[in-house]
């Protein structure tokens, strides 16, 4: 993976505000191209996710990592304060840069991925779930599915959640209650792949909750990434994405071969 590209600011509209983000294109692919949407996990910003758009950009695809909105202080994006903030905002958010990105005249639209770290996982498992026409396939990192129990977990019931509480940052009722109401395996009805890959040491997301997945999912496959905790570094990086990179060839060549197919029949 040591191909160029090029970065560029691009915002894009959602109800009440804006959503800032960043483009990776690479200089060396003409026409359309796959492109993958970065989503950063809880407390992170486009900053976290640009590393995997970066490597997205490395082996010839597209990508674009941005900032959810109040998902931080320092988000870009506006309209959402970090008290506001809430799985269902998020939900809004991702809905709205796939719109944006699908508009881009680069981007083959056959070939729309989602990419997610924890939370910005679980926020591309209910995209894909609302919208599976537009998702070629879920790239997903140590996914949040444990986000909905960790709230139940901690209030028990939406009656005692208060007004504000911290986790890590200050959070609004919102995020719990809309949480506290979401069960992630009632909607996993996405029919592309699905690719996850978790690390057996993960003190935050046990890895229980991705082997449900992989048997909820009418198509998914999961890696287990040994050693690893919640995050990838190093090797452990560069394999993950290489692993992206592969799929996303050979899902473009499967699809090549279709319409070869498709044209020999017709002619």
């Amino acid at each position: 993976m040591n191909g160029s590209y090029e970065v560029h600011d691009l915002w894009t509209e959602r109800p009440g505000g804006r959503i800032y983000g960043q483009v990776f294109d690479p200089c060396d692919v003409h026409g359309e191209r796959p492109f993958v949407i970065c989503s950063h996990f809880f407390g992170g910003s486009h900053r976290d996710s640009a590393v995997w758009a970066r490597l997205m950009a490395d082996a010839g695809y597209g990508a674009y990592a941005f900032d959810y909105c109040g998902a931080t202080f320092s988000s870009q994006s506006t309209g959402v304060s970090t008290r506001e903030m809430s799985i269902r905002t998020e939900e809004t958010d991702l809905e709205c840069v796939l719109d944006m990105v699908r508009s881009l005249p680069q981007v083959d639209k056959r070939h729309v991925y989602l990419f997610g770290q924890s939370q910005g996982g679980l926020i591309s498992s209910m995209v894909a779930d609302a919208r599976p026409d537009d998702v070629a396939g879920l790239f997903l990192l140590y996914p949040g599915f444990s986000v909905p129990a960790q709230m139940r977990g901690r209030f028990g019931d939406v009656k005692n959640v208060p007004e504000t509480f911290l986790m890590w940052q200050p959070l609004g009722k919102a995020y719990a209650v809309e949480a506290m109401d979401y069960d992630p395996y009632m909607h996993m009805s996405y029919g592309g792949p699905v690719h996850i890959w978790h690390g057996d040491n993960d003190p935050v997301v046990p890895i229980t909750y991705s082997e449900r997945a992989v048997a909820t999912y009418p198509n998914a496959t999961l890696e287990v990434i040994r050693g690893a905790d919640h995050d990838f570094s190093g090797s452990d990086q560069r394999h993950v994405a290489q692993q992206i990179a592969r799929c996303i060839a050979e899902d473009t060549e499967r699809t090549s071969a279709e319409e070869r197919q498709a044209s020999y029949k017709a002619g």
